[in-house]
């Protein structure tokens, strides 16, 4: 099974992305914590995998953006992204478009200084500094 095989690897995204959140280092309680969000689907871990072999990961959740309460489809984090090729991001980000209609959000939107990120995000109509957002 994949996620077994890879487990080392998703464990320590999320441990990466807690530290970055909270600057303090992940207890096994936040490590917990995460899991029951992902289970509960209150947040959702992306995988990006091609021919058995991962390309990287986002956690993303489902919020409301300004006063006009807009809802949008968050990525929280980003991980190994700056290395996907231009076919991949495409795929990647057709699936994510999908999933957040699926959950009626009228846009996509992240925090990110990869160059890469920033780039392929403004190819898809997204307004792009360090914070980017797209409509869908």
């Amino acid at each position: 099974m994949f996620i077994n095989r890879h487990w080392g690897e998703i464990y320590e995204t999320v441990y990466f992305m807690l530290q970055d959140a909270s600057d303090q280092i992940p207890t096994m309680a936040d490590m917990n914590d995460q899991l029951s969000r992902f289970l509960s689907s209150r947040q959702s871990l992306w995988i990006g995998v091609k021919k058995k072999s991962l390309l990287g990961y986002l956690i993303t959740s489902v919020g409301t953006f300004g006063q006009d309460s807009i809802k949008c489809l968050y990525i929280l984090y980003l991980r190994g992204l700056e290395h996907l090729s231009d076919e991949d991001w495409e795929s990647g980000y057709k699936q994510l478009s999908e999933y957040a209609k699926m959950n009626s959000c009228q846009m996509i939107a992240t925090f990110s200084k990869v160059q890469k990120v920033v780039e392929l995000s403004v190819k898809h109509g997204a307004v792009a500094d360090v914070f980017v957002s797209w409509r869908i």
